[in-house]
């Protein structure tokens, strides 16, 4: 029994939640997937939204964002919840379609920590709102190198960042902070397994 519990690695996403004997810190495993992201048709706005309970921000938030958008502009509102439960045969295809979506956007608006976390693996802009957890705020830590990344405290701050990238502000491009991420916690898993 010992020498099984000497092999348990667990990860976590913030130091909250660490120690040191236990686990080791990682954003999330979906850093690993290969994405091909769509940088040169992207369109519109994309909200990830929390439509239950654990929502945090104010119910007019949303109506506020979207009055200042300019005239124009499509937008698609969304939430990165499945209905269905899921399984080894339909997980591929939907997390794949949801990666496609925010890789077709010229920026994503959310208040998910997946929504943010996608938009990071597809090289998408994202403007991200503090969740009721403390998913999101400690995530975006780990990508603070990122100049398409943004943690905002009010609708006006995202209202400013929105209107910058809907007119043409440039998107980076270079994902090797999230390789380097993944790597790190590649080599991290092959010493703790081996």
């Amino acid at each position: 029994k010992t020498s099984y519990l000497k092999r348990i690695l667990i990860l976590l996403k913030n130091k909250r939640n660490f120690t040191k004997n236990k686990g080791i810190l990682s954003p999330d495993s979906a850093l690993a997937l290969p994405v091909n992201s769509n940088n040169e048709n992207r369109k519109g706005v994309l909200f990830v939204w929390r439509r239950d309970r654990e929502k945090n921000l104010p119910d007019d938030a949303l109506s506020k964002i979207l009055k200042f958008l300019p005239e124009n502009t499509g937008y698609q509102i969304i939430d990165n919840v499945l209905k269905r439960k899921f399984n080894l045969k339909n997980n591929k295809p939907a997390v794949k379609k949801q990666l496609e979506k925010i890789s077709e956007a010229q920026i994503v608006i959310t208040d998910r920590f997946h929504g943010l976390l996608f938009s990071i693996i597809t090289n998408t802009p994202v403007i991200a709102f503090a969740s009721f957890d403390t998913k999101v705020v400690a995530g975006i830590k780990w990508f603070s190198k990122l100049e398409h990344v943004h943690l905002v405290n009010s609708t006006e701050e995202c209202c400013y960042l929105t209107k910058n990238y809907l007119r043409g502000k440039n998107v980076c491009n270079n994902n090797q902070h999230c390789e380097t991420l993944y790597w790190r916690l590649y080599k991290e898993l092959e010493n703790a397994i081996y």
